[in-house]
């Protein structure tokens, strides 16, 4: 998923379409946000790893923190 987000021009998908679906998938548990986090962390440029943050808050699901950003709980997590 990493490698497509790094690559949308290739398969002509605007960054706002691909983060629009990434949520929705995330949303129909497609994706395990922690994961997502991780591998855009270790294999995304800043851009990919802010879409990934996007789609998450967009599909509710939150993150954990991600190379010194801030970010809102997994589910599940209370925020305090």
């Amino acid at each position: 998923m990493i490698d497509l987000l790094e690559n949308l021009e290739s398969v002509c998908l605007s960054p706002e379409e691909a983060e629009r679906r990434l949520a929705e998938q995330v949303v129909a548990r497609r994706f395990d946000p922690d994961r997502l986090v991780e591998m855009a962390a270790e294999y995304g440029t800043h851009r990919t790893r802010a879409l990934v943050q996007r789609a998450l808050f967009a599909s509710g699901a939150g993150t954990r923190e991600m190379n010194g950003e801030c970010a809102r709980p997994s589910l599940g997590e209370e925020e305090g």
